[in-house]
């Protein structure tokens, strides 16, 4: 029994291929030509070529695989949160977009007061989300104002993931926990918000029905069959969203479990089983589901976009152009290893270099953009600061690695009744020295996932609760739990005091610098 299931991410799509153990056996990746506005607040993908570009992923994925098309018994989907596919009566599409497209920046506050006149509660207190430019509703009052061609078409709407399964042969769904990102969605209702018919003027069934993930929620297609040579009794399964779908693959399952997702963003989540909102507005609520799994509300705080500071830091020190190329990122990663052994061995020289690079502390709740800067002993001194490419990079994790913790600390405090386990997940985590270092400043074992693709993991595993092969939270834990699928970096006292240490000027820098 195999598995064919779809990443949606912010800029790449990947596609893989599972086994009847959830492992991965054949994996690709795309990056769908995207359109940016002139002013860079709209991005979206050409709805006319996005699903053929899907289809041809998947089949050459299926090549690639050591086992038939005709064993793929399961089809499931995550997309980046929150996404947005808005389709006509048809069931085509009218607009795809990115999680980054912001081109409701210019209606948001006109939306939010029709949506407050309305209801009688702020977009945050209905949704546990913020700001309201970034999510659907805004972007569907552009299109009403900006495109009158394209709005004329929206007759629905769906999560990319929904959309995807949809072409699959699925029918129409929203798993729960992309609703709950999607911004239109009264998370402590769990259903869609009423309101927002009369806000916006929604057309009639708008929204899709909601369902837990893995569920199945239809038959392959005779068109998807055919295509990639899948089975007849092949079926399509409830997907999830990314962040959400990777704390499944690693088993953060708990109330009270925490996870930092280290890869474009750094969202940190708390599992919370009460529904909890911050009565500051700096954090999100949301939500995560698995059927006969996981069925619970998690606190939420971003970190910021993360993963792009290190491709561009490996092309800046490492090439002669100054460009991206992939092998450099394992140039870095030896440069890291080298100056966490020099500070172990007490020969990084004392000289303490903090960087300021984007990732920060609750970065949603402020839409301030400040200089990307080091900080460091200046070298136009009598004594010479012996400063390596090194401390560079040790403090460009470090900016994520201090951004993120705060926001665990900040997401504890309000959790509240202890802590569970803490997971590490997401590409970043290929470093271990990253993984090591960020369990010596936490202090507490950090859990990562051997296979650094822990969304994907998560989907295969959804496929399995559809399939009757994990049927609770105990069958989830024996199927990740072993030395083969999970590490844990333990700290060490040592280097914990030389990065509690630094961790406060950091914060305490931070300010400085973000008065700049």
């Amino acid at each position: 029994m195999a598995k064919l299931v779809f990443d949606i991410g912010s800029k790449n799509a990947k596609c893989a291929v599972g086994d009847e153990n959830d492992d991965i056996v054949a994996i690709g990746s795309i990056r769908p030509p995207a359109s940016c506005s002139e002013d860079g607040f709209s991005r979206c993908y050409d709805p006319s070529t996005y699903w053929d570009g899907i289809i041809e992923l998947a089949r050459d994925t299926i090549a690639k695989a050591r086992v038939a098309a005709g064993e793929i018994k399961y089809v499931t989907c995550s997309s980046i949160r929150p996404s947005c596919a808005f389709v006509d009566d048809r069931g085509a599409l009218a607009y795809i977009g990115s999680s980054f497209d912001m081109r409701g920046i210019g209606s948001a506050d006109t939306v939010e007061a029709a949506f407050e006149g309305a209801s009688g509660r702020s977009f945050f207190e209905a949704t546990g989300h913020f700001p309201l430019l970034m999510y659907p509703p805004a972007r569907y009052a552009w299109f009403r104002e900006n495109e009158p061609h394209t709005f004329e078409r929206i007759a629905r709407y769906m999560p990319v993931d929904s959309w995807i399964l949809g072409m699959f042969g699925a029918e129409e769904h929203a798993n729960v926990a992309s609703a709950a990102e999607s911004g239109f969605f009264d998370i402590a209702a769990r259903d869609w918000g009423a309101e927002w018919e009369d806000v916006l003027g929604l057309p009639p069934d708008f929204f899709p029905p909601v369902v837990e993930s893995g569920e199945v929620v239809g038959d392959v297609s005779r068109e998807a069959r055919q295509a990639l040579g899948l089975p007849a009794d092949a079926v399509v399964v409830s997907g999830m969203p990314d962040t959400q779908a990777a704390l499944a693959g690693a088993g953060c399952i708990e109330d009270l479990d925490a996870a930092i997702v280290v890869g474009s963003t750094t969202p940190v989540q708390v599992l919370k089983r009460e529904l909890h909102f911050d009565d500051k507005a700096r954090a999100w609520a949301t939500m995560f589901n698995l059927k006969s799994v996981v069925d619970t509300y998690v606190v939420e705080a971003s970190t910021g976009i993360t993963g792009q500071l290190l491709t561009w830091l490996s092309g800046l020190l490492f090439s002669k152009d100054g460009q991206f190329e992939k092998d450099r990122l394992q140039a870095i990663d030896a440069e890291y290893e080298l100056f966490d052994a020099d500070e172990a061995a007490g020969r990084a020289g004392g000289h303490d270099v903090l960087a300021f690079l984007g990732p920060d502390v609750l970065a949603s709740s402020s839409t301030a953009i400040v200089p990307g800067v080091f900080v460091f002993p200046t070298p136009g001194t009598v004594d010479e600061a012996l400063l390596a490419r090194r401390h560079l990079v040790a403090a460009t994790f470090e900016n994520i690695q201090f951004a993120a913790f705060k926001n665990l600390e900040i997401l504890r405090g309000m959790a509240g009744r202890g802590a569970g386990r803490t997971f590490l997940l997401g590409g970043v985590t290929r470093s271990t020295t990253f993984c090591q270092r960020f369990a010596d400043l936490a202090n507490t074992p950090l859990v990562s996932t051997v296979e650094k693709e822990a969304t994907i993991s998560g989907l295969f595993h959804a496929c399995s609760v559809a399939a009757g092969d994990i049927k609770g939270a105990a069958a989830l834990r024996q199927r990740v739990e072993s030395p083969a699928r999970l590490a844990t970096a333990t700290p060490r006292p040592g280097t914990a005091e030389a990065l509690r240490g630094r961790y406060s000027k950091w914060l305490s820098m931070r300010d400085k610098i973000k008065a700049l």
